[in-house]
């Protein structure tokens, strides 16, 4: 970027002496793609001693580098010198006003137009798109009196953009009926943003255009398939590409890395060795990273933080240690990506250090920092992270500010969140939520907090209602949450209802909670395990085990979890045996690996039906070493079951494995009483 201005500032010079206007031309766009304002002021100034920037071309010229460059006092200046406006003066000012945000001006600027186009139309579109006003860049789409493809394409990627897919296709198909064939553009645009459930519509509707063949069409399918966690798909894809470029072979390295593919690479870049380091690194095979990271010819500051992420993230904080201290140079990134990884006295002390190595913490560094913070003994460190924030002016970003609310809130000081939403006058929809969050476990006080948000006018964020429905103390205030609902929301929306769904399983309505399920319109792995543990918590082993079976006949393949509710259910019905063969069938035809959880679960359904030997033969056999849980689970089974030898044994276990727990001392207390 240096070398490039200089030859600028070599090229001003040049034309201060020998000024030529075709010159002039190229350079004005450099300027503007550049962002070099104040070079383009220099040509600007060049120009203006002959009054040159008053022509229509030079002039328009102008006011597109100057809103290029954001400077919109002297776009509208350069503008206004334009003797004789025409059409390509107004769209140049409209888009400016647009692209910059100011869509007040540019609406005005629109009015004033003699004579409208479609460019002017598609720039008004584009503009509020981009300013996420969606709602008038779709009513400015309707009263079109005419529309190109670029029209349908600013819109359909304004939705895209905005996450609105379902809306992208239902226009991709309008457009079709209007006669009007989509182009790549649109095609790409809804790619960036398409969710599962069209991606299979786009997908055949590419390849009905054989547009899957190309190269950028194809890279786009399969860094798609790469965001959806598709790797066959994504392979696939890129097998159907003709000529495959360093970028498509890169993109396929992030979408699905492995030996087979990265040994096919037919040219490798440092883009290449990058990708495959992180991909290793992200899906924790480190050793796959660190042999990837060992073999490359050159490293940038890229790979060397790319390595030290895939550490952190994966717990191995003494690799990154080690890493941190041998790196030949930190930035930002580096310190950011160590901060993240700690708790909070680590985090604070790399903010400490990275302090004085004089980096400027960003914004990013700050919610890494805040993260780290989630405990009551970390209140005092996180009133000195909430100083730091405040010192660098970030508690006027909404996201850092939303942060520290509920970083507060995990602190358990609900004073210290309230105390800063209060002081915070220009309040947006995520703050609201941040405080709603927080105010999650406090029952009655985020209901009343809730009905302010709705006469506020304030949209409650999907995941801070399920926060709120989690922490319901009472069904009667459940149900007020579930009032709040559109029905038509809860159907349609899984996560939603999944939530609704628990909260009435948690309080004992069994009933209310099937009627939820039934009215889902999609049931998922999450929505069936979230019934089945309903009627497993509630005493209905029996009906837990039928849905579990007639789960697996709607197609839903079980996880980990789903076995956990299932052993519960089987506990608590009495069911031994079916839980016995569900343990086994857990490994054997469903290939999963049972965790410690899975087998506490396994002794307490043995426990609970006094097998006590064969738990005590599951605690001693198991591949990890029993917790405080199993030692417990097996002391409280054999406090039932009168067995004080073995309650005396796994007391004594337990508090080898913790002495400061106050449990195994109470049942043998019980014990101990009941003998008497």
């Amino acid at each position: 970027m240096k070398i490039l201005r200089e030859e600028l500032h070599r090229s001003i010079l040049e034309l201060e002496r020998y000024p030529i206007q075709s010159r002039f031309t190229a350079l004005i766009r450099h300027c503007g793609k550049s962002l070099a304002l104040e070079e383009g002021r220099r040509l600007h100034r060049i120009l203006a001693r002959d009054g040159a920037d008053q022509e229509p071309f030079m002039g328009n010229l102008l006011v597109q580098m100057y809103g290029q460059c954001r400077d919109l006092a002297q776009c509208k200046q350069a503008f206004e010198k334009i003797r004789k406006r025409n059409l390509y003066s107004w769209n140049i000012m409209v888009a400016a006003y647009a692209q910059n945000g100011h869509l007040d001006r540019a609406a005005r600027l629109f009015g004033l137009i003699p004579e409208t186009n479609l460019v002017l139309w598609n720039a008004m579109i584009s503009g509020y798109a981009q300013n996420k006003s969606i709602d008038i860049a779709k009513n400015l789409f309707e009263k079109m009196p005419e529309r190109d493809v670029a029209s349908w394409n600013s819109m359909i990627s304004a939705f895209a953009l905005h996450g609105q897919c379902s809306n992208a296709v239902a226009l991709l198909l309008e457009m079709d009926l209007e006669g009007i064939h989509c182009n790549r553009i649109t095609l790409l645009s809804i790619l960036d943003a398409v969710d599962r459930i069209h991606l299979k519509f786009l997908h055949a509707e590419i390849c009905s255009r054989g547009l899957d063949t190309e190269v950028v069409m194809g890279t786009a399918l399969i860094k798609t398939y790469g965001r959806m966690e598709s790797p066959d798909l994504a392979r696939s894809a890129f097998d159907r590409i003709l000529e495959r470029n360093i970028v498509s072979w890169n993109t396929l390295v992030e979408a699905c890395c492995s030996d087979e593919i990265l040994r096919r690479i037919p040219l490798w870049d440092l883009v290449s060795w990058t990708l495959a380091l992180t991909a290793y690194a992200r899906d924790g095979n480190l050793l796959d990273a660190i042999r990837i990271f060992m073999g490359m010819p050159e490293r940038s500051s890229v790979t060397w933080n790319a390595m030290l992420a895939g550490c952190v993230q994966h717990g191995a904080l003494g690799e990154a240690d080690c890493l941190f201290e041998v790196m030949p140079a930190r930035n930002v990134v580096t310190w950011t990506t160590m901060i993240f990884g700690g708790d909070h006295r680590r985090s604070l002390s790399l903010f400490r250090g990275m302090d004085l190595e004089g980096l400027q913490p960003t914004r990013i560094t700050f919610l890494s920092l805040i993260d780290g913070f989630g405990s009551p003994q970390a209140l005092d460190a996180s009133r000195i992270v909430h100083k730091c924030a405040t010192y660098e002016g970030l508690d006027l970003d909404h996201e850092v500010l939303s942060s520290l609310i509920k970083m507060y809130a995990r602190c358990e000081s609900l004073v210290d969140a309230k105390l800063l939403f209060q002081n915070e006058m220009n309040r947006s929809s995520l703050v609201y939520n941040s405080m709603l969050s927080a105010l999650s476990g406090g029952g009655e006080e985020a209901l009343v907090f809730l009905r302010e948000m709705d006469l506020e006018g304030v949209k409650v964020e999907k995941s801070s209602l399920i926060n709120t429905l989690e922490s319901c103390k009472s069904i009667a205030q459940g149900k007020i949450l579930h009032s709040s609902i559109p029905s038509e929301l809860l159907r349609s929306d899984t996560a939603l209802g999944t939530s609704v769904l628990y909260m009435y399983g948690r309080h004992g309505d069994v009933i209310t909670a099937r009627t939820i399920f039934e009215e889902l319109h999609e049931r998922t792995l999450v929505a069936w395990t979230a019934l089945i543990s309903t009627y497993a918590q509630n005493g209905r082993g029996n009906t837990a085990l039928a849905l579990f079976r007639l789960a697996g006949l709607d197609g839903i393949l079980p996880d980990t979890v789903t076995f956990a509710k299932i052993l519960v259910a089987c506990s608590h019905a009495g069911l031994v045996t079916h839980g016995c063969q569900f343990f086994s069938s857990f490994m054997g035809d469903y290939n999963l690996v049972p965790s410690l959880d899975h087998y506490n679960c396994l002794i307490d359904l043995l426990c609970r039906n006094g097998r006590l030997f064969d738990a005590q033969e599951v605690a001693a056999n198991m591949p990890f070493e029993p917790n405080l849980v199993s030692w417990v689970t097996l002391l409280g089974g054999c406090s039932i079951h009168s067995d004080p030898e073995g309650a005396f044994g796994a007391a004594q276990r337990a508090n080898g494995v913790d002495s400061r727990s106050t449990a195994p001392y109470s049942l043998l207390s019980n014990l101990v009483k009941s003998l008497k």
